[in-house]
């Protein structure tokens, strides 16, 4: 028997071309001026179960990519994200 709003699973995906790191458009130093593209994939679920609780949990970065969005410019170096992160929870909806 299939029950609606029992569960959900969403797979996001982001794309970002490359950018100047900032309005001058050009390097500092030994920092590139570009950032460059990369496209990473998250995939999130949920399940409601005993009517208002539900179990969380999904994966940030699912391929391991590794890219780049922020500049330090102390230290004349991009920043590298984050590697794959797991998270879980749960959640109580009092309604």
């Amino acid at each position: 028997m299939r029950e609606d709003r029992r569960y959900i699973v969403s797979l996001s995906v982001d794309s970002v071309g490359s950018q100047f790191f900032q309005d001058s458009n050009l390097p500092i130093v030994s920092t590139p001026a570009r950032i460059p593209t990369y496209t990473v994939a998250d995939l999130a679920a949920q399940y409601t179960f005993a009517g208002h609780l539900r179990l969380l949990g999904g994966i940030s970065n699912l391929t391991d990519r590794r890219y780049y969005s922020r500049v330090f410019i102390s230290r004349g170096q991009l920043e590298p994200s984050r590697d794959r992160t797991y998270y879980a929870g749960i959640a109580f909806d009092f309604d």
